[in-house]
Protein backbone atom coordinates (compact mmCIF):
# COMPACT_ATOMS: atom_id res chain seq x y z
CA UNK A 1 0.00 0.00 0.00
CA UNK A 2 2.71 2.47 0.54
CA UNK A 3 4.58 1.53 -2.40
CA UNK A 4 0.96 2.22 -4.38
CA UNK A 5 0.79 5.91 -2.41
CA UNK A 6 4.80 6.81 -3.61
CA UNK A 7 4.10 5.67 -7.26
CA UNK A 8 0.79 7.79 -6.94
CA UNK A 9 2.21 11.07 -5.45
CA UNK A 10 5.29 10.62 -7.89
CA UNK A 11 2.84 10.83 -10.39
CA UNK A 12 1.12 13.31 -9.97
CA UNK A 13 3.92 15.59 -8.72
CA UNK A 14 4.96 14.86 -12.72
CA UNK A 15 1.45 15.87 -13.72
CA UNK A 16 1.29 18.89 -12.18
CA UNK A 17 4.50 20.34 -14.13
CA UNK A 18 2.66 19.45 -16.98
CA UNK A 19 -0.97 21.30 -16.57
CA UNK A 20 -2.17 24.37 -17.68
CA UNK A 21 -4.52 25.05 -14.99
CA UNK A 22 -4.52 23.67 -11.33
CA UNK A 23 -7.82 24.04 -9.20
CA UNK A 24 -8.57 23.40 -5.38
CA UNK A 25 -11.66 21.39 -4.69
CA UNK A 26 -13.56 20.98 -1.36
CA UNK A 27 -17.18 19.90 -0.34
CA UNK A 28 -20.25 17.31 0.37
CA UNK A 29 -20.52 13.97 -0.25
CA UNK A 30 -23.59 11.99 -0.40
CA UNK A 31 -23.09 8.40 -0.83
CA UNK A 32 -25.64 5.96 -1.58
CA UNK A 33 -25.65 1.96 -0.73
CA UNK A 34 -27.11 -0.31 -2.96
CA UNK A 35 -27.24 -3.71 -1.65
CA UNK A 36 -28.40 -6.85 -2.09
CA UNK A 37 -27.82 -10.29 -0.32
CA UNK A 38 -29.22 -13.71 -1.75
CA UNK A 39 -31.13 -11.98 -4.15
CA UNK A 40 -33.35 -9.98 -1.48
CA UNK A 41 -32.43 -6.77 -2.65
CA UNK A 42 -31.89 -4.00 -0.02
CA UNK A 43 -34.87 -1.67 -1.21
CA UNK A 44 -34.08 1.98 -1.04
CA UNK A 45 -30.65 2.94 -0.33
CA UNK A 46 -29.83 5.36 2.12
CA UNK A 47 -28.11 8.21 1.76
CA UNK A 48 -24.53 8.82 4.17
CA UNK A 49 -22.83 11.51 4.63
CA UNK A 50 -19.56 12.19 4.27
CA UNK A 51 -16.71 15.26 2.37
CA UNK A 52 -14.00 15.71 0.08
CA UNK A 53 -10.99 18.11 -0.51
CA UNK A 54 -8.21 17.76 -3.20
CA UNK A 55 -6.51 19.22 -6.38
CA UNK A 56 -7.26 18.62 -10.03
CA UNK A 57 -5.08 19.49 -13.08
CA UNK A 58 -6.37 20.91 -16.64
CA UNK A 59 -4.93 19.99 -19.53
CA UNK A 60 -5.78 21.96 -23.12
CA UNK A 61 -4.99 18.83 -25.67
CA UNK A 62 -7.22 19.53 -27.94
CA UNK A 63 -5.42 21.98 -29.82
CA UNK A 64 -7.92 22.55 -32.82
CA UNK A 65 -11.01 22.46 -29.93
CA UNK A 66 -9.90 24.36 -27.15
CA UNK A 67 -13.53 24.47 -25.66
CA UNK A 68 -12.13 20.65 -24.73
CA UNK A 69 -9.63 19.99 -21.79
CA UNK A 70 -8.71 16.57 -20.07
CA UNK A 71 -8.64 16.86 -16.43
CA UNK A 72 -7.31 14.81 -13.54
CA UNK A 73 -7.69 14.76 -9.90
CA UNK A 74 -6.61 13.71 -6.53
CA UNK A 75 -8.64 14.06 -3.39
CA UNK A 76 -9.57 12.58 -0.25
CA UNK A 77 -12.89 11.46 0.57
CA UNK A 78 -14.49 10.81 3.96
CA UNK A 79 -18.23 8.55 3.15
CA UNK A 80 -20.07 7.58 6.34
CA UNK A 81 -23.48 7.51 8.00
CA UNK A 82 -25.96 5.35 10.02
CA UNK A 83 -28.63 3.13 8.13
CA UNK A 84 -30.55 0.31 9.03
CA UNK A 85 -29.54 -3.09 7.99
CA UNK A 86 -32.91 -4.79 9.36
CA UNK A 87 -33.82 -6.59 5.83
CA UNK A 88 -31.25 -8.40 6.45
CA UNK A 89 -30.31 -8.69 10.02
CA UNK A 90 -33.08 -8.04 12.52
CA UNK A 91 -33.12 -5.19 14.33
CA UNK A 92 -30.00 -4.08 13.26
CA UNK A 93 -28.02 -0.93 12.33
CA UNK A 94 -25.33 -0.13 11.21
CA UNK A 95 -22.61 2.58 11.26
CA UNK A 96 -19.74 3.12 8.65
CA UNK A 97 -16.85 5.47 8.09
CA UNK A 98 -14.60 4.90 5.11
CA UNK A 99 -11.63 7.01 4.03
CA UNK A 100 -10.93 6.74 0.41
CA UNK A 101 -7.97 8.61 -1.97
CA UNK A 102 -10.45 9.39 -5.58
CA UNK A 103 -8.90 9.94 -8.66
CA UNK A 104 -11.00 11.00 -11.26
CA UNK A 105 -10.25 11.05 -14.85
CA UNK A 106 -12.34 13.33 -17.05
CA UNK A 107 -12.97 15.06 -20.23
CA UNK A 108 -14.39 19.23 -19.73
CA UNK A 109 -15.88 20.83 -21.80
CA UNK A 110 -16.39 24.66 -21.26
CA UNK A 111 -19.67 26.59 -22.67
CA UNK A 112 -18.93 30.44 -23.06
CA UNK A 113 -21.63 32.29 -20.93
CA UNK A 114 -20.35 35.67 -20.77
CA UNK A 115 -16.58 36.98 -20.70
CA UNK A 116 -16.51 36.12 -17.02
CA UNK A 117 -18.10 32.84 -17.34
CA UNK A 118 -18.75 29.61 -18.34
CA UNK A 119 -20.90 26.17 -17.71
CA UNK A 120 -18.60 23.15 -17.94
CA UNK A 121 -19.54 19.50 -18.77
CA UNK A 122 -17.58 16.85 -17.41
CA UNK A 123 -17.24 12.88 -16.90
CA UNK A 124 -14.89 9.77 -17.06
CA UNK A 125 -13.64 7.25 -14.86
CA UNK A 126 -12.98 7.67 -11.53
CA UNK A 127 -10.58 5.27 -9.06
CA UNK A 128 -11.76 5.01 -5.57
CA UNK A 129 -8.65 3.56 -3.31
CA UNK A 130 -9.68 2.36 0.31
CA UNK A 131 -7.09 3.64 3.16
CA UNK A 132 -9.01 3.11 6.30
CA UNK A 133 -12.53 2.79 7.61
CA UNK A 134 -14.21 1.26 11.00
CA UNK A 135 -18.07 -0.66 10.90
CA UNK A 136 -19.88 -0.74 13.90
CA UNK A 137 -23.41 -3.20 14.03
CA UNK A 138 -25.44 -2.54 17.00
CA UNK A 139 -28.43 -4.54 17.73
CA UNK A 140 -31.41 -2.64 19.00
CA UNK A 141 -32.29 -4.82 21.82
CA UNK A 142 -29.10 -6.00 23.25
CA UNK A 143 -29.66 -9.57 22.71
CA UNK A 144 -26.19 -9.64 20.05
CA UNK A 145 -23.18 -8.35 21.15
CA UNK A 146 -22.05 -5.19 19.54
CA UNK A 147 -19.60 -5.90 15.95
CA UNK A 148 -17.20 -3.43 15.18
CA UNK A 149 -14.49 -3.81 12.33
CA UNK A 150 -11.60 -1.63 11.99
CA UNK A 151 -10.60 -3.06 8.90
CA UNK A 152 -13.28 -3.31 6.36
CA UNK A 153 -11.18 -3.10 3.27
CA UNK A 154 -9.47 -6.76 4.86
CA UNK A 155 -12.07 -9.11 4.35
CA UNK A 156 -15.05 -7.60 3.97
CA UNK A 157 -14.67 -4.77 1.39
CA UNK A 158 -12.81 -4.63 -1.93
CA UNK A 159 -10.31 -1.85 -1.67
CA UNK A 160 -10.59 -0.62 -5.11
CA UNK A 161 -13.74 0.47 -6.94
CA UNK A 162 -14.22 1.97 -10.32
CA UNK A 163 -17.05 4.55 -11.39
CA UNK A 164 -17.96 7.04 -14.14
CA UNK A 165 -18.97 9.79 -13.25
CA UNK A 166 -20.22 12.51 -14.68
CA UNK A 167 -21.26 16.51 -13.83
CA UNK A 168 -21.95 19.90 -14.49
CA UNK A 169 -20.17 23.15 -13.23
CA UNK A 170 -20.88 27.32 -13.05
CA UNK A 171 -17.82 29.00 -13.68
CA UNK A 172 -17.27 32.84 -12.60
CA UNK A 173 -14.04 33.43 -13.15
CA UNK A 174 -11.86 31.66 -10.93
CA UNK A 175 -14.76 30.22 -8.63
CA UNK A 176 -16.53 27.09 -9.60
CA UNK A 177 -19.59 25.24 -8.33
CA UNK A 178 -20.05 21.72 -9.37
CA UNK A 179 -22.48 19.22 -8.72
CA UNK A 180 -21.74 15.49 -9.74
CA UNK A 181 -22.74 12.20 -9.68
CA UNK A 182 -20.23 8.67 -10.23
CA UNK A 183 -22.28 5.32 -11.57
CA UNK A 184 -20.42 2.19 -9.76
CA UNK A 185 -18.85 0.14 -12.55
CA UNK A 186 -17.63 -2.18 -10.06
CA UNK A 187 -19.10 -4.40 -6.69
CA UNK A 188 -17.61 -3.10 -2.96
CA UNK A 189 -18.64 -6.23 -1.42
CA UNK A 190 -16.36 -8.85 -1.16
CA UNK A 191 -18.18 -11.67 0.71
CA UNK A 192 -21.93 -12.48 0.73
CA UNK A 193 -22.94 -10.52 3.32
CA UNK A 194 -24.22 -8.86 1.55
CA UNK A 195 -23.12 -10.36 -1.58
CA UNK A 196 -23.25 -6.90 -3.39
CA UNK A 197 -22.85 -3.52 -2.62
CA UNK A 198 -22.55 -1.05 -4.80
CA UNK A 199 -21.81 3.24 -4.03
CA UNK A 200 -23.26 5.98 -5.65
CA UNK A 201 -22.11 9.13 -4.73
CA UNK A 202 -23.15 12.61 -5.20
CA UNK A 203 -20.93 15.85 -4.84
CA UNK A 204 -21.55 19.43 -4.32
CA UNK A 205 -18.31 20.81 -4.95
CA UNK A 206 -16.38 24.56 -4.87
CA UNK A 207 -13.31 25.01 -6.49
CA UNK A 208 -10.65 28.02 -7.05
CA UNK A 209 -9.02 27.81 -10.41
CA UNK A 210 -6.23 29.27 -10.79
CA UNK A 211 -6.61 29.51 -14.72
CA UNK A 212 -5.81 32.59 -16.28
CA UNK A 213 -8.63 35.02 -17.95
CA UNK A 214 -7.88 36.87 -20.60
Amino acid sequence: MKKLIYIIIALFTTISLQAQDLEINAGYTMTGLQQSQDGIDGGSFKLLNGAHAGVQWDFAVFKTVPQLSLTAGLWAEMRAGRYDIDWREEGTTETRILYYGVIPVHLSYRKPINKNSNWIFFGGPELSVGVYGETNEHYYLGTQAQVDDKSPFGDEMNRFDVSLGVGAAYEYRHLQFKLSYDFPLTNSSKNDDPSTLRQHNFRFTMAYSFRKWK
